[in-house]
């Protein structure tokens, strides 16, 4: 079938090329930005950026023309803001930043949520001693974690930054002509021990 519209183009030809692009599937639908390791694909495999689609989904619940809607969303229902089909599942229970909250019907009871991405905290002690934590988790710069677990290791990654060692050579013993390496307490280069002899 040779259908040709204004300008000698056939607009059969022209939409099986813009088919066959799958350059669009590295790209938010919502933002048109390049998706990020946090991106979400729906059940109807539209990939998103969880911010955009988190300020979407908001709005869907609770922006000023919910009460117009013919089809309105169940309190366990998001809508995919590119073919607007209804899905029964929230977005998962993260946070990523101080602009995202915990808002019922949107990401929150945490058992409506659906999967997202698995924390790679390995406990250390206790009954879960060498098992992964396994909550819903989030691509950050320290790593894949739950919000617990991230803040944890971004307050210890911040204590370890702040703790300063004992610079003296050691003069006898086992570890003579090593560096001391005792945490300092307070101002200097020097832990208690050394300070008097410097």
């Amino acid at each position: 079938m040779n259908v040709i519209i204004e300008g000698n183009i056939n607009f059969y030809e022209e939409l099986y090329k813009t088919n066959l692009d799958d350059d669009d599937d590295n790209f938010c639908l919502i933002s048109n930005m390049v998706l990020d390791e946090n991106k979400i694909t729906l059940p109807c495999n539209h990939s998103f950026n969880f911010i955009p689609l988190y300020k979407e989904v908001v709005n869907q619940k609770t922006g000023s023309f919910v009460g117009l809607e013919i089809n309105r969303l169940n309190f366990n229902q998001i809508k995919c803001p590119y073919c607007r089909q209804k899905f029964n599942q929230l977005l998962p229970h993260v946070r990523l930043n101080n602009e995202i909250s915990y808002i019922s019907g949107v990401n929150a009871p945490e058992r409506l949520c659906m999967e997202f991405k698995q924390c790679n905290y390995i406990f250390k002690a206790g009954k879960n001693k060498g098992n992964k934590c396994n909550k819903t988790a989030f691509h950050s710069s320290i790593g894949c974690y739950c919000d617990s677990h991230q803040k944890i290791i971004s307050n210890k990654k911040i204590k370890d930054e702040s703790i300063c060692l004992c610079k003296a050579t050691l003069k006898s013993g086992k570890r003579k002509g090593e560096v001391c390496g005792i945490k300092i307490k307070g101002e200097g280069n020097y832990c208690k021990r050394h300070s008097s002899s410097v």
